[in-house]
């Protein structure tokens, strides 16, 4: 039975497969597992899909995420469930994949991918899960509530509206900390951690905090920020100003963002765009493209930009590296 809990630096994780089970088997092994790592639940086959459960959960800091990809069965908690939950808490869902069914407090909600929705052990739940879906589980501390600006009780079973210009940000931020936790020591685990849940809290009060004096926002749209730089950088429109108005926020606070972490957004744009010219010029074996071609493919208007930037950035033309690649068995890094 796949159900490890494995140490990293900062981490732990915590695994199910349910493919690790005979077929037979699988519904009760992962009725199990979720009672014992997530949430009492009932779960049925249904559908057409196989039954299929595959989660992968980390405790960063003291904040357990869990990602759970599915298929094949409707699940549900209703009040023997409940009861039999020993401690309860609240989680935030974040849906990343799939339009499944859910009711809960007797709200039928089609969700979709980026709703976030803030459910607790102690309220009936029903999902339909017959499609493939995949969603992301934020389990909130039992602290969580306490001394907060709103009231979670009434918050429960309903979506975070997309209007809210931080439902977004708190996707973007809490799916790269899953990804990226692997690297983190303790003592950014726990940080990081709490960034999750000011962020979070945010969202749900009606007036967010204040830009300026949220550590936790300010790091999400930092991170925000570096990704969709990675992402777009060969765009040659890709500005500080387009960055800032996709982010909702001031060129100036972005600018201020990116100086608390000793960088400038265009320094951030110029080396995202090298380090694709010099991918692109070390694995060119033969295909013809000229130095030209890949300085406009990274992002570049103008040849001698680009030059400039790389000499400066790899200490050699682009042209010497190219040679330095065709002539070693590796590429040169």
């Amino acid at each position: 039975m796949t159900s490890a809990l494995n140490a990293l630096e900062g981490v732990v994780m915590l695994v199910f497969n349910s493919d690790d089970h005979a077929p037979k088997q699988r519904v009760e092994a992962w009725q199990e597992f979720s009672a014992r790592s997530l949430a009492a639940l009932r779960s049925v086959a249904a559908g057409e899909q196989r039954f299929q459960a595959n989660v992968k959960g980390k405790l960063i800091g003291d904040l357990m995420i869990g990602r759970l990809q599915g298929a094949g069965h409707i699940s549900e908690r209703t009040r023997l469930e409940i009861s039999q939950q020993p401690r309860h808490h609240y989680g935030a869902v974040i849906h990343l994949g799939g339009k499944p069914l859910m009711r809960c407090r007797g709200r039928l909600i089609q969700v979709q991918p980026g709703d976030i929705s803030i459910l607790s052990t102690m309220d009936d739940f029903w999902f339909d899960g017959e499609a493939p879906f995949e969603y992301m589980v934020v389990r909130l501390p039992e602290r969580w509530p306490d001394s907060r600006m709103f009231r979670p009780e009434l918050l429960t079973g309903s979506v975070i509206s997309r209007a809210n210009p931080l439902r977004g940000i708190l996707v973007d931020y809490v799916v790269s900390v899953f990804h990226q936790s692997d690297r983190l020591p303790a003592s950014a685990a726990a940080a990081v951690a709490q960034h999750i849940l000011d962020l979070l809290s945010a969202t749900l009060v009606e007036e967010p905090l204040q830009i300026g004096g949220s550590a936790a926002l300010r790091a999400a749209l930092f991170d925000s920020a570096c990704r969709m730089i990675a992402s777009h950088a060969t765009d040659p429109e890709l500005r500080t100003e387009a960055i800032a108005r996709r982010l909702r926020i001031s060129v100036r606070m972005l600018q201020r963002i990116f100086k608390e972490n000793d960088a400038t957004v265009a320094q951030r744009i110029s080396m995202a765009r090298i380090a694709r010219s010099a991918t692109m010029l070390a694995n060119d074996r033969g295909s013809g493209a000229t130095i030209t071609e890949i300085a406009f493919a990274s992002g570049f208007r103008d040849l001698t930009t680009f030059e400039r930037a790389f000499c400066a950035s790899k200490g050699m033309t682009p042209s010497a590296w190219r040679r330095r690649a065709l002539q070693s068995p590796t590429s040169p890094t």
